[in-house]
């Protein structure tokens, strides 16, 4: 569900009244500009990061503000063996760097002794880096979709998501985001989907993503099946549904669900099955059918050139110099 408006601004006078008195009233100054800076759901999660340092803090008899080396030591230890990943910890001491620039206090992990501790948890492997989504690739998709029917609701709308999610290379915030006036068929029978705005877009310049001709067909499928003309275009099914309107605009965690849902009744292995991992097969088939990293990044909306190297990891290990010299030596 979208959040309200005033959202951002919300979450910000919540961070700032949970910070000690003095430090509180320096926050005030630079808030009204934050909540107007950063997307909602940035700073949503802002908030529930800051809430969960908090009782923390209050659960070992420390102030959230200014914090310590040692503390956050002990916050990093705490979240490891509570099973947190490498990413959702790096998430939360990006939250509180946030929070300390908001206090114009100096960031403790800036430090040399920071420094030196997060790269200790990490070489102890006490942090553990997060599993890699497993990939949609065109060739598992067809595996999914040739079990899907033309008549079930449930299975026309979830054969367009997957095949548009593979196409479009879209987060499972943007899909769930999608709107029918975001779409632009084409007299060629392709599509053109624009994103109003994505987590490398913050600004909103937007983007346009191709679907081809066969993909706009079931995207087609589905609007007609569903009767949707305007508003959200992929929506929940009630389990009793009897054909009444579709109404409710599904969320970014449903995708995953849909995703993993469809992946099991496929027989394939689902359990790293994620909201990403359209993006991830979609990514790797590029990689295999030689696309640069440019315009892999292009076509995806990365903005750097990292998650694209990390998708292709493995099969780049088979193509790398000495892979394509020892076949060359083997011959034809």
């Amino acid at each position: 569900m979208p959040l309200p408006a005033d959202a951002p601004k919300a979450a910000i006078d919540e961070i700032v009244s949970l910070a000690p008195g003095a430090l509180a009233e320096r926050m005030q100054l630079l808030a009204p500009y934050l909540h107007r800076a950063y997307a909602k759901n940035t700073v949503r999660v802002w908030r529930s990061n800051w809430r969960m340092w908090c009782a923390f803090c209050e659960a070992i008899g420390e102030e959230p503000l200014p914090t310590s080396v040692p503390v956050l030591e002990r916050f990093l230890v705490h979240g490891a063996n509570r099973g947190l990943k490498r990413a959702t910890l790096e998430q939360y001491l990006a939250t509180l760097a946030t929070v300390h620039d908001l206090a114009r206090l100096p960031n403790p992990m800036d430090s040399l002794e920071g420094g030196l501790m997060w790269k200790a948890l990490r070489r102890e492997r006490l942090v553990k880096k997060q599993r890699q989504a497993a990939p949609l690739t065109w060739e598992t998709i067809g595996q999914i979709t040739n079990r899907l029917s033309g008549i079930d609701a449930a299975d026309v709308r979830d054969h367009a998501l997957i095949v548009v999610a593979y196409e479009t290379l879209m987060r499972r915030s943007e899909l769930a985001a999608m709107n029918v006036d975001h779409l632009d068929f084409q007299r060629d029978g392709s599509c053109l989907v624009f994103i109003p705005f994505s987590k490398t877009d913050q600004e909103g310049e937007g983007d346009h993503r191709p679907l081809s001709a066969p993909t706009a067909a079931v995207l087609r499928m589905w609007l007609d099946r569903s009767a949707i003309s305007e508003g959200a275009v992929w929506r929940t099914i009630p389990p009793t549904w009897r054909g009444e309107a579709f109404m409710n605009r599904i969320a970014p965690d449903d995708v995953a669900r849909i995703f993993k849902r469809r992946a099991l009744r496929a027989g394939l292995p689902a359990d790293t099955i994620s909201g990403h991992s359209t993006r991830v097969g979609g990514a790797q088939d590029l990689i295999e059918n030689n696309f640069g990293t440019a315009a892999i990044m292009l076509a995806g909306g990365w903005k750097t050139e990292r998650m694209v190297a990390k998708y292709g990891r493995k099969l780049n290990a088979s193509r790398n110099a000495m892979a394509q010299l020892q076949r060359k030596r083997a011959g034809p």
